[in-house]
């Protein structure tokens, strides 16, 4: 696990491997943001590696921080002020507890730069720091996650709490998702889909940028460095 205090008082988090719960990380999905979009994920701990580990040191700093800053942001209200959940105890389909903790992740579809709203993507990489996104993993899968904690305040319901937002994640054994195949394996001479002039062209430019890349997942660093790049 490495944990690092930023100067603006975000905390990045960049895990150890860990099971994922639900995974939406390839393309946004606008079901719920329709302007914005949004990328989510979870990943589960069991309550004995969670409970006195670094990250719930960090994630409870975080709660701590935020509280703090509510209440002396509305003196009014001080003493009315809640703090949200650390994490969320995970249930099985009966409804019963499975002794493992929740941790939920997330980031918008879309940014806006000078007034213009431009695509935003969750980086994902292989164990070799590979680009991995055009594959599509699922629940169950084992990744490392990278995100960045940054405090909220709700005058609505007077609580305080973290958001913890998705940088980038790394498949170490991931379940990938495989559609169907109604049409079944075929031993006819068929047509299959060529690659792209475009797609060859974005293949070779990929190649050329790719050592140039930073390897995020071996020193803890990821995309976000300030709260202006979280808007």
């Amino acid at each position: 696990m490495n944990i690092k205090v930023q100067n603006n008082g975000t905390i990045k988090v960049v895990t150890t491997p860990v099971e994922a719960t639900s995974l939406w990380i390839n393309e946004p999905s606008f079901e719920y943001d329709t302007t914005y979009g949004s990328y989510n994920m979870a990943f589960a701990m069991t309550k004995e590696d969670y409970e006195g580990s670094e990250l719930e040191g960090a994630i409870q700093a975080m709660l701590q921080n935020s509280t703090e800053k509510a209440k002396k942001d509305n003196p009014k209200f001080k003493n009315q002020i809640k703090t949200d959940a650390e994490v969320i105890d995970e249930v099985d389909e009966d409804g019963e507890l499975t002794g493992r903790v929740l941790i939920k992740c997330k980031q918008k579809g879309k940014r806006e730069v000078d007034g213009q709203l431009v695509d935003r993507k969750v980086k994902i990489v292989d164990t070799k720091g590979n680009d991995a996104s055009h594959v599509v993993a699922t629940k169950g899968s084992i990744i490392r996650v990278s995100f960045t904690m940054i405090p909220w305040y709700m005058p609505t319901t007077k609580t305080a709490g973290k958001t913890c937002w998705l940088n980038s994640v790394q498949y170490v054994n991931p379940v990938v998702w495989e559609a169907d195949d109604e049409f079944g394996d075929s031993e006819d001479d068929g047509w299959e889909a060529p690659v792209t002039l475009e797609q060859a062209e974005k293949l070779v430019e990929e190649s050329k940028t790719k050592a140039e890349e930073p390897a995020e997942f071996e020193n803890g660093d990821d995309v976000i460095d300030s709260l202006s790049e979280l808007d």
